[in-house]
């Protein structure tokens, strides 16, 4: 174990860290684990959790001794905050090696007291420190599941069952767009799905439209958006909820009806239940810390992740896809542990455009090897108008109201992996002008009408030649 000096100046620095640096990453893995050893440093850490949770964010110093004013916490804690972390260095580099060494030594701490304890009483603890060891990390770490018996599993996927047949359970989320669920459910609950384009193509209007169609369904959303800040996504909100032209949004020439119609949609935006975190260099260990913590607090249904490349990576390797597949396969985790779908959006290769045949293949996927391998469901995004392309002429497309779509609102989903569902390609509309994705009516050349399910099985290969 560490020296009890050591151990107290670790624990000063580790707080000072959190506050001076804001490291939420820090906070959310010391939580509820009792690993301060004085009680002046476990209560300053204990208000600095209660400020966070009621706040949404970490204070500064003199925030939190605000707090703790207002909470009529004892001097001692005040005190330790002003002069104590005053005479202490922050830690700048590898901190989670520093919490992960401070949660070590208290997992040491407390099983050695134990055996003390029990060897004093003079009776034989082997069985008991047995389990009192497992208790103790299971205290630290995330619990394993129970093994559970063949005859168990049995039993539990039938009642499974006979909950979705009443519609008590399900294991997807649908995406609200008809088609697109017609042919993979939605996405899948505690899995990886994958959202995969070139630039211009739509992928993050897309995204925002997922969004908005979940909130629709009451859950609440959590997106990380590592490109453009809120007010950008917001506009593209009221723009998709509204119908009015972005370009037009964003310049400000609206009318008073309009202004009046932007108004209402962005009184009814403040209501909804999505919650977005717009830093550009947000870390895997922040999200992760932060997606385990809305979970905790039922504060998250859906995690839309917006893009891939954009996370800040603490693993350094001699080669970029090595990074990336160590991302990808920590939100695989993630998505898992927390029994929620993960939604993350990642580029296509720039080697697409310089094909003849521009629809893309899951080979097309910036390091394709480890996202194809880890993703339970793939989707890749097409226009064949941003090239352009014509849509097809194998199909007649409409829109909902009749009207035949135009050339520039054709839109495919490829769905390139679907472990559960059918592979193939779902036509859409999407009106580029409001960002904005709709279900298309299809009829065959042969004016036969044709069903979502039937042109899965289509070689629309074909759709993307002239």
């Amino acid at each position: 174990m560490l020296p009890n000096n050591e151990r107290n100046e670790l624990e000063n620095r580790i707080i000072k860290s959190i506050i001076e640096n804001k490291r939420l990453d820090a906070l959310i893995l010391l939580q509820d684990k009792n690993v301060f050893s004085k009680k002046t440093t476990s209560d300053t850490f204990f208000f600095l959790g209660k400020y966070y949770s009621e706040k949404g964010h970490i204070p500064d110093f003199a925030d939190l001794y605000s707090y703790l004013l207002q909470n009529n916490a004892d001097n001692e804690a005040r005190n330790y905050l002003t002069q104590t972390l005053h005479k202490v260095e922050a830690i700048n580099v590898q901190l989670i090696n520093s919490v992960g060494l401070l949660i070590e030594d208290s997992i040491k701490k407390e099983i050695i007291n134990y055996a003390n304890k029990s060897d004093a009483l003079g009776f034989d603890f082997t069985d008991e420190l047995s389990e009192k060891i497992a208790s103790t990390l299971n205290k630290f770490e995330t619990p394993f599941k129970k093994d559970l018996t063949n005859s168990e599993i049995s039993e539990l996927v039938y009642n499974e069952l006979l909950e979705i047949q009443k519609g008590n359970k399900t294991n997807y989320i649908p995406t609200g767009i008809k088609s697109l669920d017609n042919v993979i459910i939605g996405v899948p609950i505690g899995q990886l799905t994958i959202i995969a384009a070139r630039p211009s193509m739509g992928k993050s209007a897309f995204a925002l439209q997922l969004a908005l169609n979940f909130e629709k369904q009451n859950k609440n959303v959590l997106m990380f958006s590592l490109e453009m800040d809120s007010k950008m996504l917001f506009n593209r909100f009221i723009s998709n909820l509204s119908g009015i032209d972005l370009l037009k949004l964003q310049k400000g020439q609206l009318d008073k009806i309009e202004m009046a119609i932007v108004r209402d949609e962005l009184n009814k935006l403040a209501k909804r239940r999505i919650k977005i975190y717009d830093e550009a260099n947000q870390s895997i260990g922040t999200i992760k810390a932060r997606i385990k913590h809305a979970v905790k607090v039922s504060a998250s249904d859906v995690i839309i992740v917006d893009y891939l490349t954009l996370i800040k990576s603490n693993y350094k390797a001699e080669r970029h896809d090595l990074e990336i597949a160590k991302l990808i396969n920590e939100l695989r985790i993630l998505a898992k542990e927390t029994e929620k779908p993960i939604i993350v959006l990642s580029q296509l290769n720039r080697a697409l455009n310089q094909r003849t045949d521009k629809r893309p293949t899951m080979a097309d996927i910036r390091e394709s090897g480890s996202i194809e391998q880890e993703a339970n469901v793939a989707m890749l995004l097409h226009r064949p108008s941003y090239y352009g392309l014509n849509s097809p002429d194998d199909f007649e497309c409409k829109t909902l109201d009749g009207c035949r779509l135009l050339d520039e609102e054709y839109f495919e989903v490829i769905i390139a992996k679907a472990r559960n569902g059918k592979t193939g390609t779902v036509p859409l509309r999407y009106q580029l002008d409001c960002q904005r994705f709709e279900d298309v009516q299809l009829t065959m050349s042969s004016k036969r009408n044709k069903t979502i399910e039937e042109l899965v099985d289509f070689d629309f290969d074909l759709l993307s030649k002239d």
